[in-house]
């Protein structure tokens, strides 16, 4: 028997079990979660997104950028890709590697010359590394990497071991800090770089 005054604290504990589970379940859901590989393969004719194997690669490194989440992995199989590639995922954590620096080859040599044609075209903070990017040698309006941060907020983008052949501009970082490091330039202008310095190391 109970008097007026005094309060069930058993039923107390019952009725705010299912609010602690409710805050718990919460928490665990907007914890992030490992970061993803998702796979590109030239030529793939069983692609399947989310692009999670070989078997099921994607053949458009586009349709592979669109779907990742922050923090994922775009692992590129040896080939050539006549793509251009944008997104616009600003804060978005993103990296792409080939392979093989020599045998993933990005190659934009059979687009027109004119006008400017940027290949990689990014907001996003990027790691890019093991790929090489070709076009026609002589006279282009060609940018292979064109990263593009906020004024107040810039991203990050860090270059490594990519190979540059025939290049208006190899590269142009606008708002964005990182580095440049262990890439080939020929016949290519190396870097643009506005509002930030980047760190250049071991160019070719």
């Amino acid at each position: 028997m109970m008097f007026k005054n005094e309060i069930d604290h058993s039923e107390m504990r019952i009725t705010t079990k299912p609010i602690l589970y409710s805050l718990l379940l919460f928490l665990l859901m907007s914890i992030p979660g490992y970061s993803t590989i998702r796979y590109v393969k030239a030529g793939n004719i069983t692609p399947v997104p989310p692009y999670l194997t070989w078997t099921t690669a994607s053949d458009s490194i586009q349709k592979v950028v669109d779907i990742c989440l922050s923090g994922d992995t775009i692992l590129i199989g040896t080939g050539v890709y006549p793509q251009i590639v944008n997104s616009d995922h600003f804060g978005r954590d993103l990296t792409i590697f080939g392979v093989d620096v020599d045998s993933c080859i990005i190659d934009v040599s059979g687009f027109p010359l004119e006008p400017l044609l940027k290949v990689f075209r990014f907001k996003d903070n990027l790691n890019i590394e093991n790929l090489t990017f070709k076009t026609r040698l002589g006279t282009t309006e060609h940018i292979a990497i064109y990263t593009l941060g906020s004024t107040f907020n810039h991203n990050t983008v860090n270059i490594k071991n990519v190979n540059f052949l025939g290049f208006l501009e190899a590269i142009a970082l606008l708002n964005t800090s990182g580095s440049v490091e262990n890439c080939y330039f020929y016949a290519s202008v190396v870097v643009q770089s506005l509002v930030l310095n980047i760190p250049i190391h071991n160019l070719c």
